[in-house]
């Protein structure tokens, strides 16, 4: 009996020599991002169609497109993993203790934590106890397999400590717990906006509205839309296109900021536009523009015309047609302005080889409509007309 006693004391010391070694804890670091406003530069204005083929000064609604480039926004969860090596954990009153500590960090977005671990191989002298922030919140016997546990009340900074009791009147052993694939989890949300900043100048003073386009490759759950931290959007987004209306309200002259923020487990790719409506007093010329070769040039006659109707007056005056920055006069080079139709003859001395350019102008203050707009060529040759 003595005999067996000093092998189960000698093989316990063998075993203690081994144990003794302690690993440290690794740790993955939660994946932080701080994003800037992207600036967007100043784009060109157009005006719209409402007014075209109109001639003279007026207030005109036009627009500018602001391309705000690719959308990435999300508010999803995610898990937070805080792994430790591998351990032995052992105590015995002739072998000493050891204990496993992890030191954690609570996400702003905590939704919950748990320790994950498997006992490789155990002999349940002693009881293996969790504590988080030295308050006890498991103590089992835990067997071979995959165990869990969860830990409630994280603090923003925490500490698991992981430890086996001893194993007391088994002199000839320490409790003992293998422990490998040790983890703590954390469940928590991923907010990711993103934001666009973008100048209004002298249009802010006459803005009438503005639409936030949106083209989609992931819409999934709800977005959230804010114009200077003044929300103007806030559902789900059924499908790839989306228009937002937004009224004169939240913008600012300077500088202004959009911010796209996703909802709870909302996820949103792709990319986005702002369209800019906005009056301007503008001084509206009818252009038109058609081409002559070289040997249509060189037989052009005096008989080739330019006919065009008036279709519309709201302000009397006169008007002045040019071509190629040339004046074309009948009668008077500034004709009043009349409904109907009007005819001016071209010729070599106003025309050119190539492109050349019809400019229909207001004169004392008229505002009229032009339609039908026709260029006639008479070939000196064949004594025949074409239209070009």
């Amino acid at each position: 009996m003595g005999n067996e006693f000093l092998w189960f004391l000698f093989a316990g010391l063998v075993i203690l020599a081994v144990l003794l070694a302690i690993f440290n804890v690794g740790f993955v670091p939660e994946r932080e991002e701080h994003r800037e406003p992207i600036p967007i530069p100043q784009t060109e204005e157009k005006q719209l169609n409402q007014w075209e083929n109109w001639v003279g000064l007026r207030n005109v609604e036009v627009y500018r497109v602001i391309p705000l480039g690719t959308l990435d926004t999300s508010y999803l969860s995610s898990e937070k993993i805080t792994s430790a090596l591998d351990k032995n954990i052992f105590s015995g009153l002739l072998f000493g203790s050891n204990s496993l500590k992890i030191d954690l960090t609570r996400s702003p977005d905590h939704l919950g934590s748990y320790i994950e671990f498997d006992v490789q191989d155990t002999n349940n002298y002693g009881a293996l106890v969790i504590k988080l922030d030295g308050n006890i919140i498991a103590r089992d016997y835990y067997g071979i397999g995959n165990h869990k546990v969860l830990l409630e009340n994280i603090s923003e900074n925490s500490r698991v400590e992981i430890y086996a009791e001893s194993s007391l009147w088994k002199l000839w052993a320490p409790a003992q717990y293998n422990l490998r694939n040790i983890k703590v989890v954390e469940k928590s949300l991923y907010l990711r906006p993103q934001e666009f900043s973008f100048m209004l100048y002298d249009e802010y003073n006459t803005m009438t509205q503005a639409f936030i386009n949106l083209n989609l490759d992931t819409h999934v759950g709800e977005l959230i839309t804010e114009v200077n931290k003044n929300e103007v959007y806030r559902d789900v987004v059924t499908g790839p296109k989306k228009t937002i209306v937004v009224d004169k309200t939240p913008f600012v002259k300077g500088e202004n900021i959009i911010t796209f923020r996703s909802e709870q487990n909302s996820n949103f790719t792709g990319s986005a536009s702002l369209t800019v409506y906005y009056m301007k007093e503008m001084d509206l010329q009818y252009e038109y523009q058609f081409n002559l070769t070289r040997s249509q040039y060189n037989n052009l006659s005096d008989r080739s015309r330019i006919t065009f109707n008036i279709a519309q007056i709201t302000r009397d005056g006169a008007f002045s047609v040019k071509l190629n920055g040339k004046r074309l006069c009948k009668n008077t080079c500034y004709p009043e302005v009349q409904l109907g139709n009007w005819t001016f003859y071209y010729n070599k001395s106003t025309a050119k080889v190539g492109t050349n350019s019809i400019v229909i102008s207001s004169v004392d203050n008229a505002l009229f409509q032009v339609r039908n707009m026709t260029v006639y060529y008479y070939n000196t040759t064949s004594a025949d007309y074409t239209i070009l």
